[in-house]
């Protein structure tokens, strides 16, 4: 199981969009419940990575929103308050990056097939790109610094967004041997504890 989740949490597009929604703090969180593969207790969670409830349900809040945690609730009978219990599903944060990868392939292709237009310049230092008509008006200069702005070409743009879908191609190929590796990891047989 360690070797699963090794390859899961040491992916860098898996760990680039926990880090963004949950941040350093919350990978624990994300271990502790891959390896349990069942509902934990928010006071577990929080006992076991020293982190403060309210926190740890703020954090598991965050990837509910895109379904990647469940949570259920029970009330507790002496005070009447709720205890939540999460369960992580790694398979639908597999499915939403790749997800996301395909449909950015799909806009970069879009750009590619689109006819190339009007000649562009391009000002590196303020990231500003104008068509020939507007940069002319500047007398070629860049309209924040002043500096004088080049070329912008169509073939190194086209290279460039090639090389991006074959690395996006490759990201959808990890993720996806990572999620039959989860396939496999469940069918298998559970050992009894003796």
């Amino acid at each position: 199981m360690t070797a699963v989740f090794e390859k899961f949490i040491k992916n860098p597009a898996i760990r680039e969009f926990l880090i963004q929604k949950i941040g350093e703090e919350g990978l624990e969180l994300v271990e502790i419940l891959f390896k349990s593969k069942k509902y934990v207790s928010e006071f577990v969670l929080a006992e076991h990575t020293g982190i403060y409830v309210n926190t740890v349900r703020s954090l598991l809040y965050k990837l509910y929103e895109n379904k990647i945690v469940s949570y259920t609730r029970k009330r507790e009978k002496s005070r009447g308050w709720y205890i939540y219990s999460w369960m992580l599903h790694p398979e639908k944060l597999l499915d939403l990056l790749i997800n996301k990868r395909k449909s950015m392939i799909k806009e970069i292709k879009l750009k590619l097939e689109a006819p190339a237009g009007e000649q562009k310049f391009y000002c590196k230092k303020c990231d500003v790109k104008l068509p020939f008509s507007s940069a002319m008006e500047y007398n070629f200069l860049c309209p924040s610094c002043y500096k004088p702005m080049t070329v912008f070409s169509e073939k190194t743009i086209n290279r460039q967004n090639k090389k991006l879908i074959t690395k996006l191609e490759k990201e959808i190929e990890e993720l996806s041997e990572i999620k039959e590796l989860l396939k496999t990891e469940e069918k298998k047989p559970k050992r009894s504890k003796k």
